[in-house]
């Protein structure tokens, strides 16, 4: 019964709540699941069988390497939270080759009761409140959209396997969701998958392939249909009711949509060229990707290809560990189908290959609530059989790896939330019980570069107050430790170099500001800070040439931000150039400052919002 309601809890809340991404709903339900394996682990003297050579062995080897890089990681707490994401889908893959056929069938009924019920919502979102690319509980349309294509894969296999109209509705509904959703990359998959529906058709293949078709039309009808009433529900007459243009998104498609990709391709693979056996650490490829950054205006936290994601992080042999998980998984997919198979094993191998086609080319893997469904479908259709050869997980060694996880996802979870107690504290003026706050966690929990930098501010602002240098001290130290946390955040390297040269010590801030540019890609506000450094020493030249890259990195990080950002990119890049312009006045390079001033007014003319910052008669 635990195996059962543990499950259904998981594959609805997660998905129900930002499909489980940057929030603690995998770590509670992590809790609950691993403190149901403690008990069982306790109660059951057999200890834990794994099959040997199955999709979920395999995955225990890539699960181990993924946490032993921690060790090595440049940024611990993130992997941290990208294993115990591991661990979750492990676990759910685990639980579900576990549960009887009944059972298979029961979370069948809730996943897809409770997918319509997202993907309706979705459609509902799209009619009622903006015609625009639906996410519904997801935060991002293409995750989304692999969610989608999984599930119509799934139900359409059951409905042409069970002939039950229930399942012909899902199909038709996740494929409305799926379009109005706008990801290609789900399409390409789906178009990809497919062709595995007919996979055993034999004898029914013009029947099956008329079924396929009557659901695609109706599909493509009622999402045209809807697209077409919209404006009118909405009493707005000037939405684009392009219905074609709006799913194929034409103008992206050597835009960012591509080209991006490519980008974030390439970094991956740059950066996977400095540390090829063993990567730089799950999780890490945000801040290895500016070891691989190209100079330019694409910076992601993903790669957008999970296989070039897995080579940046875990290196080579990572890598091969993951595509032999994924090989074993379509391995045993095929060695199912030359046996008697369940009614849902053809949707099963549809979705699965639409999913480890749709991580080629996006992040959806690094959605807990796409990876883990995906995780569920494999187990569905997998038993346990004791007959076979077995990895045999002795009680022992199972209760300590249990409780041992048990302990870890608790300590992560309370000390990651504990630090609002101190945020609360700080916001009513108590500092000393904030300071305590942030030491006693970063004591326990000493892995969060973030928690380090809350407890050196408090140092900081103490010393602000009192001139007390053994205070700035503290704080420094502090500050470094945050840096240790996590080597390549420019972002931190500039903080520390900031309270270097409070305190004097010149040599130490000129190395930190070079790191901070060294690793700021394309926000050239820490290029400014390292320049303003340079001039502080005489270091005139270097100053300029600092900022002469600045300016040519000034145009990408505008193109990037969103436009509730970009002031912020453009101010940043005025002030490059205000400041090589006082520069080049004091050195008497009249001509030089006069160019700069030509783009100071360029600027001044283009975005109104500069009358408010800048005097624009001092550069005329």
């Amino acid at each position: 019964m635990f195996k059962l309601i543990y499950l259904y809890l998981t594959l609805t809340l997660i998905p129900i709540f930002n499909a489980g991404m940057d929030n603690d709903i995998v770590n509670f339900l992590l809790i609950f699941g691993l403190g149901g394996m403690v008990y069982y682990t306790f109660k059951n003297k057999d200890g834990i069988n794994i099959e040997k050579y199955s999709p979920l062995y395999f995955y225990i080897f890539f699960l181990l390497l993924s946490g032993l890089s921690f060790f090595w990681s440049i940024y611990k707490l993130r992997t941290i939270i990208e294993f115990l994401q591991l661990v979750l889908y492990g676990l759910v893959l685990y639980l579900t080759i576990n549960l009887t056929k009944e059972e298979k069938i029961k979370t069948i009924k809730i996943v897809t009761l409770f997918g319509s019920l997202i993907a309706l919502l979705g459609i509902l979102e799209y009619v009622f409140i903006e015609p625009q690319r639906i996410v519904s509980t997801f935060f991002n349309p293409n995750p989304f959209g692999t969610y989608l294509v999984m599930l119509h894969l799934f139900t359409l296999g059951l409905f042409l396997k069970t002939k039950e109209k229930k399942y012909a509705i899902s199909s038709v509904i996740f494929f409305i969701a799926l379009l109005l959703s706008g990801s290609r990359g789900a399409l390409i998959s789906l178009a990809v998958a497919l062709p595995f529906i007919f996979i055993d058709s034999k004898g029914r293949f013009k029947s099956d392939l008329l079924k396929v078709i009557f659901i695609v039309i109706i599909g493509f009808v009622s999402t045209r249909f809807l697209v077409f009433i919209t404006p009118y529900i909405q009493q707005n007459l000037n939405v684009n009711i392009d219905f074609l243009n709006n799913l194929i998104r034409k103008d992206s498609l050597t835009g960012t949509s591509f080209i991006g990709r490519i980008e974030f391709w390439k970094a991956g693979l740059r950066a996977f060229t400095e540390k090829p056996i063993i990567g730089f650490g799950l999780g890490t490829f945000f801040s290895s990707y500016y070891v691989g950054y190209g100079n330019n205006q694409w910076y992601s936290r993903f790669a957008h290809n999970h296989y070039i994601q897995t080579l940046t992080e875990l290196g080579i042999i990572g890598f091969i560990l993951f595509l032999i998980f994924v090989g074993s998984v379509i391995f045993t997919f095929f060695k199912i189908y030359k046996k008697e198979h369940d009614v849902y094993y053809i949707g099963s191998f549809a979705a699965i290959i639409a999913f480890f086609a749709h991580i080629f080319i996006e992040f959806s893997w690094n959605f807990p609530a796409v990876t883990m469904t995906a995780f569920w479908i494999i187990g569905l259709n997998l038993y346990s059989d004791k007959s076979k050869g077995t990895l045999n997980i002795k009680p022992m060694f199972s209760r300590i790896i249990s409780i041992g996880l048990l302990i870890l996802v608790i300590l992560h979870t309370v000390s990651t939330n504990a630090y609002k107690i101190g945020f609360k504290f700080e916001d009513n003026g108590d500092d000393l019980k904030a300071l305590k706050v942030y030491k006693t966690i970063n004591t326990i929990y000493p892995i969060n570069p973030n928690g380090m930098l809350f407890e050196s501010n408090i140092y900081v602002k103490d010393y602000n107050e009192t001139l007390d240098l053994e205070k700035l001290d503290n704080g420094i130290e502090l500050a470094k430790k945050a840096t240790e946390l996590a080597p390549f955040d420019g972002k931190l390297h500039t903080h520390l170099a900031q309270l270097y040269y409070s305190k004097g010590d010149y040599d130490n801030a000129k190395k930190e500001y070079e790191l901070g540019k060294e690793y700021a890609a394309y926000v050239v506000s820490r290029h400014f800070e390292l320049a303003r450094f340079y001039l502080s020493q005489g270091e005139i030249d270097n100053a300029i040439n600092t900022l002469l890259e600045a300016a040519e990195l000034g145009k990408y990080q505008i193109m990037a931000l969103s436009e509730s950002d970009k002031q912020i990119g453009v101010l940043d890049a005025v002030n490059i150039h205000i400041l090589l312009y006082d520069i080049y006045i004091k050195t008497g390079k009249e001509d030089l400052a006069k160019k700069e001033a030509d783009i100071i007014l360029d600027y001044y003319n283009q975005y109104e919002f500069l009358k408010d910052y800048i005097n624009i008669d001092a550069f005329k």
